[in-house]
């Protein structure tokens, strides 16, 4: 009798000392006079920081709270990305794909598309394709014309390379020119003016026109050293030589003439002599 009258006792003496404790899950721990009570993070201790959990006072209890500017953190890991004090990192999502990594030395996207980015504005901006196609294409548009361009000055080019003067004619100082060039899928013409004052020295002045490329050049041309006369005169050696070939057929139409002269003479000789010896046969009969 005794004894159960302690136990009883006892029994109401811890219920007057008990605690009742209760989570967020709603669920309510008793805890009597006497007894302790074991609360568990879960977390490994020797990797704990201090300073990022708070206790305030509540309506009913006690609240605990998690610190908004979290310090002495090592990592964080949610899911497969992971932050560290090396950067963040984000595991590959399976075979074929790499892991995503920023650093403050190195950003690597693990072979991966960056998708709606901005089209860059300063010097150290990145681009995207947008930009980089428009650049491509000013390129291409800047690359064909200067392949037209090209054309033009080439087709230019052949045309003046078509001027020639002539050669050098002592009554006949000026000569002139014309050409015609075509070039992959350009054409132009050109025309040019030559002055000889001399066998020695020459003056030019050319233009091409077409498709807007137009050119001009002028040059002169010296002869130096005692060279050959005779080569620099062909045209007054032409015209001695024809003037000579009149002489020779002026002195062949005399001579012709002196040969007919002759040819008559020796008729004339002949008939006197003919006409002497019909005299003297005469002279003998009487």
């Amino acid at each position: 009798m005794k004894t159960l009258a302690g136990e009883a006792a006892k029994t109401e003496i811890g219920k007057l000392g008990s605690r009742d404790f209760v989570g967020d899950d709603g669920e309510t721990v008793s805890r009597g006079l006497g007894e302790s009570m074991k609360l568990s993070g879960g977390a490994d201790t020797k990797k704990l920081t201090d300073g990022n959990i708070g206790v305030v006072a509540a309506e009913d209890g006690l609240d605990i709270k998690l610190s908004s500017e979290l310090t002495g953190l090592t990592s964080v890991t949610t899911g497969n990305t992971t932050m560290s004090s090396d950067g963040i990192k984000i595991a590959s999502a399976g075979e074929g794909t790499h892991a995503v990594e920023v650093t403050n030395s190195n950003i690597s996207m693990g072979g991966q598309q960056i998708h709606d980015v901005a089209p860059g504005t300063s010097d150290t901006d990145a681009v995207n394709v947008s930009q980089l196609k428009g650049l491509v294409s000013g390129v291409d548009g800047a690359v064909n014309k200067l392949n037209n361009r090209l054309n033009r000055v080439g087709a230019g080019a052949a045309a003046l390379a078509a001027l020639h003067p002539l050669d050098f004619n002592p009554e006949e100082k000026w000569n002139f020119a014309a050409g015609f060039g075509h070039y992959v899928n350009a054409n132009a013409g050109a025309i040019g003016a030559f002055y000889q004052p001399n066998e020695d020295t020459l003056f030019s002045l050319g233009g091409s026109w077409g498709g807007g490329e137009n050119m001009v050049n002028a040059g002169v041309s010296i002869r130096l050293g005692h060279g050959n006369s005779i080569i620099g005169s062909r045209t007054v050696m032409a015209r001695e030589i024809i003037a000579l070939k009149q002489q020779v057929e002026a002195q062949n139409l005399k001579l012709k003439e002196n040969e007919d002269l002759k040819a008559r003479l020796a008729k004339q000789d002949q008939e006197i002599a003919e006409l002497k010896a019909m005299v003297l046969k005469l002279a003998a009969k009487g």
